[in-house]
């Protein structure tokens, strides 16, 4: 059986969304069943990525961190880009799932005004998908002034 939990936040909103699997198995020892208890989590962010400015030329770099029971896959790419997932494609939780922290980064080197723009983070697992979106913006400071060199 799955069952979902919702915990509210003080603004009323829906804070934490909990899943929990129950199956039973057989214990080694006397044969007896178990009903082991498997909670999944939907993913949280732990830090998103800021708005980066970066002058033509040089490399802007996008960090995101989330969390989630099992591991969030985690993409970072231009916002137009963003595919929807298919959450039924993701494996549940499982005795074997911990909370995960997952990573990801992405450098844009040598940048130029077509790579300015609004990219997206997004962590999914089963029970989820969460997404943020930061801004790369090409800012010349020579712009318009005379720069020495």
């Amino acid at each position: 059986a799955v069952v979902s939990t919702q915990s509210t936040g003080e603004d009323g909103r829906a804070s934490e969304t909990l899943y929990t699997t129950e199956f039973a198995t057989s214990a080694k020892a006397s044969g007896e069943p178990v009903n082991v208890r498997v909670e999944g989590k939907a993913p949280v962010f732990v830090s998103v990525p800021r708005n980066i400015t970066v002058p033509p030329g040089g490399s802007g770099t996008f960090l995101c961190n989330a969390t989630a029971i099992p591991t969030p896959q985690m993409t970072i790419t231009n916002k137009y880009q963003v595919i929807e997932p298919d959450l039924s494609n993701f494996k549940g939780a499982t005795s074997c799932s911990l909370s995960q922290h997952t990573s990801n980064a992405i450098t844009i080197s040598n940048v130029d005004k077509p790579n300015e723009g609004w990219y997206t983070c997004q962590a999914v697992n089963k029970y989820g998908v969460i997404r943020s979106d930061e801004y790369l913006h090409i800012k010349d400071l020579c712009e318009g002034v005379v720069c020495p060199g």
